[in-house]
Formats: structure tokens, sequence, C-alpha cells
């Protein structure tokens, strides 16, 4: 199970977290639990109701799943975490490695090691990391 933490360092107790959950999905910039939309990422920023935050993350062992509209999919991971910032994916030492980006123009995840575009992103847990090999 999964739990997203919106986050604004360096301002202590204004953390929000959101689940556990087997999975949240980024559709375009909205990320969404089940058909529930829970935030949305706009110029690197994500915004829930009323309040933005600069990042959200992930502080468990997670897997990215990219979709596209054919059907077409490629799973990264896993990752022991990942963050979701300024219109980016990360994962990696102090989150310097980019997974993806989104592009607000084509409305859709590009994602570095396969070089393609996405309209969706899975974040699901990995439970069992002997059965995933791990790119990146």
């Amino acid at each position: 199970m999964l739990s997203v933490c919106f986050t604004r360092q360096g301002l202590p107790g204004t953390d929000v977290r959101i689940g556990p959950a087997a999975t949240f999905h980024l559709d375009g910039p909205t990320l969404k639990s089940g058909d529930k939309a829970i935030a949305a990422q706009d110029k690197g920023s994500w915004h829930m109701g009323s309040r933005t935050f600069p990042a959200l993350e992930i502080q468990a062992p997670t897997q990215l799943r990219f979709e596209d509209e054919a059907g077409v999919s490629v799973i990264l991971g896993p990752f022991d975490r990942v963050q979701l910032s300024g219109s980016g994916i990360r994962s990696g030492q102090g989150f310097g490695e980019l997974l993806a980006s989104y592009n607000e123009r084509s409305h859709s995840w590009y994602e570095y090691l396969s070089r393609r575009k996405y309209s969706k992103v899975v974040l699901e847990a990995a439970l069992d990391t002997s059965q995933v090999a791990r790119i990146g």
C-alpha cells in the first residue's frame, strides 16, 4: 500500500498525507486515487483545493507504469521512494534522477528511458521486488 505526502519543506505541520491505497495514478496533470481527483499539477506546483505544494513524495517501494492511449505500457522500478516536483517524477539520492516530466503543451508525460510520451502514469506499490527488473 502507498501513501502520498504533499510537502512544504521547512514549514512544520503543513504536510498532507493521503492513503493508503494500492495505486495512485496521474491522468495527465491530475493525481487520482480510483476515480477521485486528489490534486493537479500546474506550472511545477501541486494544487489541492486552495492549498499549493511544491512536491509530493511516496516514501515506500514504488514502481511506475507509463501507459499511452493505444494501450502500450512500460514499467520502471522499483524505486525506494519517488518524488513529484517541478513537473517531474524523480527518484534516487536526493531525488536527483529525473525519470519523466510533464509537458503542458502536449498534455503528456515524457519518460526519458524509452523516450516516449504517455498520457497516464500508475504509481504502484512494489510488493515483490524480486519479480521486477530494476531500470534506472
